[in-house]
C-alpha cells in the first residue's frame, strides 16, 4: 500500500506543477504579449512537456504496479492516422483498431510494430454484434488465421450491448477449439 501512496504523491506533485503552468498560461493569454511570440510558444511547449510527463509517469506507475496491463488505444471518436506515438506506451498486450485513416494494418503487422501480443480482430460494429452463429464462427476463424501467434481474440473496444450471448459464446468456443496444443 505504501507504494501506491508514493505513486499517488508523485502523480499529485506532477499534476500540481502542471496546474501552475496551466494557470500561468491562462493568465498570460490575457496580456498584450499573447501574440504567438517565441515566449508564448516556449511557455506552451513547457506546459505540454510537463503534462506529458505526468501522463507518462502515471502510465509507468500503472504498468509497474500491475501484474497484467492492457494498452487500449481507443478510436471511438475517430480513427488515428498513425499509431507511432503509442509504440512506447507500457502495457503487456495492445488493443487497437487496425483501421487507420491512412489504411489498414494487419494484426501481424500490429504485433510486429508493438512487439507485444495483440488483442482484437473482431469489428465491434460487424458480425459479432449482428451475425448468425455460423457467420460469427466463420469470421472468428478468418481472424484467427490472420492473427499473430501471440493473440487474444476481442472486439476492439467492446462488444455491442445488443450482441447475442450465444453469438459471443460461438466466437469464444471457436477460438478455444483452434488453440495450439500444450507442450
Amino acid at each position: 500500500m505504501s507504494e501506491l501512496n508514493a505513486a499517488r504523491e508523485r502523480t499529485d506533485a506532477r499534476l500540481r506543477y502542471c496546474r501552475i503552468h496551466l494557470d500561468e498560461l491562462k493568465r498570460y493569454r490575457g496580456t498584450a504579449r499573447a501574440d504567438g511570440s517565441d515566449w508564448e510558444c516556449a511557455h506552451q511547449e513547457s506546459f505540454l512537456f510537463h503534462l506529458f510527463g505526468v501522463r507518462d509517469a502515471l502510465l509507468r506507475e500503472i504498468d509497474r504496479t500491475s501484474a497484467f496491463n492492457i494498452l487500449h488505444i481507443c478510436d471511438f471518436e475517430a480513427a488515428y492516422a498513425d499509431l507511432t506515438p503509442f509504440l512506447e506506451y507500457p502495457g503487456h498486450v495492445v488493443s487497437c483498431n487496425p483501421r487507420l485513416t491512412t489504411g489498414e494494418l494487419s494484426l501481424r503487422e500490429l504485433a510486429r510494430r508493438f512487439d507485444r501480443p495483440i488483442m482484437g480482430g473482431m469489428d465491434r460494429k460487424g458480425v459479432i454484434g449482428t451475425g448468425s452463429d455460423e457467420e460469427i464462427r466463420r469470421a472468428t476463424e478468418d481472424v484467427l488465421r490472420a492473427a499473430p501467434q501471440r493473440f487474444i481474440l476481442g472486439a476492439e473496444c467492446t462488444v455491442p450491448g445488443t450482441a447475442r450471448w450465444e453469438g459471443i459464446r460461438t466466437a469464444i468456443s471457436t477460438a478455444h477449439a483452434r488453440r495450439a496444443p500444450a507442450g
